[in-house]
């Protein structure tokens, strides 16, 4: 896993130099681990990644889908922002990790919806 996020950390730094104002790292298999796997194999190595992209002048996010469950975890990672999947009520995410700056969490069936729908849940995720 540290090889992992060695190589991310390289990647995704050439990205910063290109000019990339957000880096982000996804993570498509967390949703399968219990926390306390998360915590013991994955967490160390993320937490290394965030770590390695201190200092580049850019952002970085941390996303997953399908982890309410990792939530505390997550926010633990070390980046700026955590995506938060549309699953999982925003409110609760900010009264829980207040502090956090979260992105994400619109439901992406909503982009085949009409545009007044697609606006006025838009609105009330930013509210």
């Amino acid at each position: 896993m540290n090889l992992c996020a060695d190589m991310a950390i390289e990647h995704l730094v050439a990205h910063a130099k290109a000019g990339a104002d957000l880096l982000e790292a996804r993570d498509p298999w967390a949703e399968r681990l219990a926390p306390d796997e998360y915590e013991r194999f994955v967490l160390p190595s993320t937490k290394r990644l965030f770590a390695g992209l201190h200092g580049t002048g850019a952002a970085t996010l941390y996303s997953a889908q399908g982890t309410s469950h990792l939530s505390a975890q997550m926010c633990l990672a070390g980046a700026d922002v955590v995506g938060v999947d549309w699953r999982v009520p925003l409110e609760d995410m900010h009264a829980r990790f207040p502090l956090q700056r979260l992105a994400g969490n619109l439901d992406p069936t909503l982009l085949l919806a009409p545009e007044g729908l697609l606006r006025q849940e838009t609105r009330w995720m930013l509210e």
